[in-house]
């Protein structure tokens, strides 16, 4: 089987719409390796890369990677950190878990993503980090390309807006209607283009279930139905598996307050009876105005190109 590799760039969104107008204080930094494997239970960095922050703002940070089975079964857990070469262990606000087990090929081969935005950074050099430590299990965590993006975005930057969410609380929802994981809100200046970023890690409460996340803007009901994301969990030997979700979008905005949601629910009426569980659901939003300001703050935001999807059917989360 392919390993399979999620890589997200935030520079994507600066050349898809343009940079804003802005001043030279913004900043960025990243850092990308090949594999890199990991055999014990201690944190161990990953990747890092620096900025040197010309005054106060928000880091933003996107960390991803693959994951393929080495040697045996594990659950690994990720976290980004700020000046910092360690997180506080499970229950940390930006961590993601992570199960590969074996099979009846080269072993099972999953993605992880883990975002963060760091308000309240203050000027001079800094630090991000990838941290990973085995959770779980006995095998050799086993990392392909992992990747780490960075963007300084400068309090009062114009054209620019961040928003976040990391509250660290455990998302559930044990129904097939649409509930609220995460949401921020942002104050756009004028039209332009808000990107949003959301992840979390899906484990098992109580039976087997397949869940559905979305990303909306101003909608907490149904979403956006084309960044549909779908995760089944299952009981396993020890407390079940553990999956990354990530989502992201580029969304054509208006004037004035937008705010960016991230909803769940479990997957119509064949897709087991468990309760949804997403441990430390986090967002991040950020909104770039084009590099032409409109004529006016008025003006209607851009018109989104469309396409029309078809409808997935419901699948039982069975093996």
């Amino acid at each position: 089987m392919p390993r399979k590799v999620l890589v997200l760039s935030l520079a994507l969104l600066a050349l898809c719409v343009g940079a804003p107008t802005a001043s030279a204080d913004l900043g960025a930094c990243g850092s990308t390796a090949a594999d890199f494997s990991h055999a014990s239970s201690s944190q161990a960095t990953v990747l890092e890369c620096s900025i040197s922050a010309p005054s106060t703002g928000t880091a933003i940070v996107v960390a991803t990677s693959g994951l393929r089975f080495v040697d045996g079964n594990y659950e690994a857990q990720f976290s980004v950190t700020l000046d910092s070469p360690t997180f506080p262990g499970f229950g940390d606000p930006h961590s993601r878990y992570v199960n590969v087990y074996g099979d009846t090929g080269n072993g099972t081969d999953k993605s992880v993503m883990a975002q963060a935005a760091f308000a309240g950074v203050t000027p001079g050099a800094h630090t991000l980090r990838l941290i990973v430590t085995r959770q779980g299990g006995t095998g050799t965590v086993g990392l392909v390309t992992p990747n780490l993006s960075v963007i300084f975005v400068p309090d009062g930057e114009p054209g620019v807006r961040v928003c976040s969410q990391n509250s660290g609380e455990t998302f559930l929802n044990s129904t097939t209607s649409f509930k609220t994981a995460a949401s921020c809100s942002i104050n756009a200046p004028t039209t332009g283009f808000l990107l949003g970023i959301g992840s979390g890690s899906a484990a098992l409460s109580g039976t087997a279930y397949e869940a559905n996340f979305r990303l909306g803007v101003n909608d907490t009901t149904t979403g956006s139905a084309e960044t549909d994301r779908y995760v089944n969990i299952y009981p396993d030997s020890e407390d079940g598996t553990d999956e990354s979700l990530a989502i992201q979008f580029v969304k054509p905005v208006s004037a004035g307050t937008q705010t960016l949601s991230m909803i769940g629910q479990r997957f119509g009426s064949n897709s087991g009876t468990g309760t949804v569980q997403v441990y430390d659901p986090g967002l991040v939003g950020l909104f770039i105005a084009p590099t032409r300001a409109p004529r006016s703050a008025s003006r209607a935001a851009p018109t989104p190109t469309t396409t029309t999807r078809r409808a997935r059917p419901p699948s039982a989360p069975a093996r």
